[in-house]
C-alpha cells in the first residue's frame, strides 16, 4: 500500500462509516492529526493506522505487510527472537540479549525502543531477577511512546489497541505484587469497560485480549472474595471463549476461578465438575509440554486443599 493509498483509505472509509474527523480520532489522537492525514499532509504511523481502522471496523493486518519498511522488519525479527527467550524462560539468553541492544543506537528511539522496553518488562516481571517496581517502569514507558499522554488511570477513556489491552493485562498482573489483587481488578474493569463500549467489530487479536482480561479480573475478585461476580465474569469469558479453537487455552483458564468461587459457596458438584476438567486439561498438556507438569502437581494440591479429599480423575465423573 502507498502513502498517498493508506491516507485516503481512512479518509473514505471514515465517510463511509458517517463519521466527522472528531469522532474518528476520539481516544487515537487529535483531530488536526486525521485533518493532516486525510489531506496527505502527514504519514499515518502504525499506531493511528492500526488504531483507525479497528475503529472503522476493517482488520489492519491485512495492509500490514504493505505499510512494513525493511526497518520495519528488522525489528519484528529482533522481537520475535527475544519473545522466543521469554516464552522458553531463558532469561540468561534474554539477559544478555538486552545488554547488548541497550547500547546499540538502533534501540534507542522508535520501534527500536519499543522492543528494548517491551522485553525488559518480561525480564524483570518474570526472572529471577524479579522487580515490580522496574517491570512497571518498562511498561508505562512503552504505553507513553505511543500515546504521550497515556494515564494509566483513564484506560477507559483512550481507544485501546489489542497491544494496549494485553499491555494494561500486564501492568495489572505487576499490581498484583505491588498493591494486591483489588488495584489490579480495578485496571482490568477499566480495560473491559474501555472493550465494549468500543469495539463493535471484533477480531482474533482484540477478542482473544478481550477473554484473557475477563479471565484475569475473574482470579483477582476469586482472591478478595467476591465469589458471585467471579462466577459471573468467568462465565463471560467461557461463553465467548466457548468454540473458537484460538481461545481454548482462555477456555479452560476460565473454569478455574469458577469453580474455585463455586466451591466457596457450597456448591461443591458443579465445582468439582469444572475443576477436574480444568485438571485434565493440563494433565493433557502436561503430556506435550514438560512445563505444565508442575502446574499439574500443583493444581492437585489445589484440589486436595479446597476439596478436602484426594484427587481421582477416573471417569465417569
Amino acid at each position: 500500500m502507498s502513502l498517498f493509498n493508506a491516507n485516503l483509505l481512512i479518509r473514505e472509509l471514515r465517510k463511509a462509516r458517517g463519521l466527522t474527523q472528531e469522532q474518528l480520532a476520539e481516544g487515537i489522537c487529535s483531530r488536526s492529526t486525521i485533518a493532516m492525514i486525510e489531506k496527505g499532509n502527514r504519514r499515518p504511523d502504525r499506531f493511528i493506522f492500526f488504531q483507525t481502522m479497528y475503529k472503522l471496523g476493517v482488520e489492519p493486518s491485512h495492509f500490514s505487510s504493505e505499510l512494513l519498511s525493511e526497518e520495519d522488519v528488522f525489528f519484528v525479527n529482533c522481537h520475535t527472537e527475544l519473545q522466543r527467550l521469554v516464552v522458553s524462560s531463558n532469561y540468561k539468553m534474554l539477559r544478555e540479549k538486552l545488554d547488548e541492544i541497550e547500547n546499540d543506537d538502533r534501540f534507542k528511539s522508535g520501534q527500536g525502543l519499543e522492543v528494548f522496553l517491551g522485553n525488559s518488562c518480561a525480564y524483570y516481571a518474570h526472572s529471577n531477577d524479579k522487580n515490580p517496581e522496574r517491570a512497571l517502569d518498562y511498561a508505562l514507558r512503552l504505553l507513553t511512546l505511543r500515546r504521550p499522554d497515556f494515564d494509566i488511570n483513564k484506560l477507559d477513556q483512550y481507544f485501546l489497541s489489542a497491544f494496549e489491552i494485553s499491555m494494561a493485562g500486564i501492568i495489572a498482573a505487576i499490581y498484583i505484587e505491588l498493591y494486591g489483587h483489588e488495584k489490579a481488578a480495578e485496571i482490568r474493569r477499566m480495560v473491559i469497560r474501555n472493550y465494549e463500549k468500543n469495539y463493535t467489530a471484533k477480531n482474533y487479536a482484540i477478542q482473544n485480549a478481550y477473554i484473557v482480561q475477563l479471565c484475569g479480573l475473574a482470579n483477582n475478585l476469586l482472591e478478595i472474595k467476591q465469589y458471585e461476580e467471579c462466577i459471573e465474569v468467568a462465565s463471560q469469558a467461557i461463553e465467548i471463549a466457548t468454540g473458537n479453537n484460538y481461545a481454548a487455552r482462555l477456555y479452560m483458564e476460565s473454569i478455574r476461578p469458577k469453580a474455585l468461587a463455586l466451591r466457596h459457596l457450597n456448591q461443591t458438584k458443579e465445582a468439582e465438575h469444572l475443576y477436574k476438567r480444568y485438571l485434565m486439561h493440563i494433565w493433557a498438556m502436561g503430556e506435550h509440554m514438560d512445563a505444565q507438569n508442575t502446574l499439574f502437581d500443583e493444581e492437585k494440591k489445589t484440589w486436595e486443599t479446597r476439596f478436602g479429599y484426594p484427587l481421582d480423575l477416573t471417569l465417569p465423573w
